[in-house]
């Protein structure tokens, strides 16, 4: 069965759903993980000191999927690893190895709670997403819990859609591929 896809915002989701953040397990001179990029960039500026507690949880239990629970801000999020170091590009093992301690933490998960995952590997991590999801597929199955949120990122294109022919609701969301928000649909391009 396909994975559930949606255009959104990823920090539109709140509690009681978990959000999912790409990590590497790099850790800074001064205990801090590093999160310069991305996602995990985003969650730094969103909640400032979550690099220590991410940090010390690379030191205690290495580079292995958590989910931390902010209080503050009544927000689940689950590290997900899918780089060794911060430098390299993502390993599918490792994207794959992640996604296995997710659907193990998510067994006991309450009914009504969603997941909610990036395209995991395919920003700063480089992969291509036609190599990262036939490996999420085949894990999470037909799960409903689980939800591939992709951002539309509006930029300038010179060509229309090839399944509406609209020029107006097509943006790009990534290396040669573009989405159309008319048809809900991606789809290849030129860059």
């Amino acid at each position: 069965m396909a994975l559930q896809e949606i255009v959104a915002n990823l920090w539109s989701f709140h509690f009681p759903d978990w959000i999912v953040i790409p990590t590497n397990g790099s850790i800074r001179r001064d205990g801090g993980a590093v999160m310069g990029r991305g996602l995990a960039r985003q969650l730094l500026d969103k909640y400032p000191g979550f690099a220590y507690i991410l940090g010390q949880h690379l030191v205690e239990k290495g580079n292995h999927l958590s989910t931390f629970y902010i209080s503050n801000y009544n927000l689940t999020i689950v590290t997900f690893p899918v780089k060794h170091r911060w430098d390299w590009a993502a390993d599918i093992h490792l994207i794959r190895r992640s996604m296995q301690e997710l659907m193990v933490a998510a067994s006991d998960l309450q009914e009504g709670v969603f997941i909610r995952l990036p395209r995991v590997g395919c920003g700063n991590g480089r992969l291509d997403w036609a190599v990262v999801k036939p490996v999420l597929e085949a894990i999470i199955g037909g799960d409903p819990r689980f939800t591939i949120v992709t951002e539309f990122l509006p930029r300038p294109v010179d060509f229309t859609c090839p399944h509406c022919n609209s020029p107006h609701s097509v943006g790009r969301i990534g290396p040669q591929r573009y989405f159309c928000r008319d048809c809900n649909l991606e789809f290849p391009g030129r860059d």
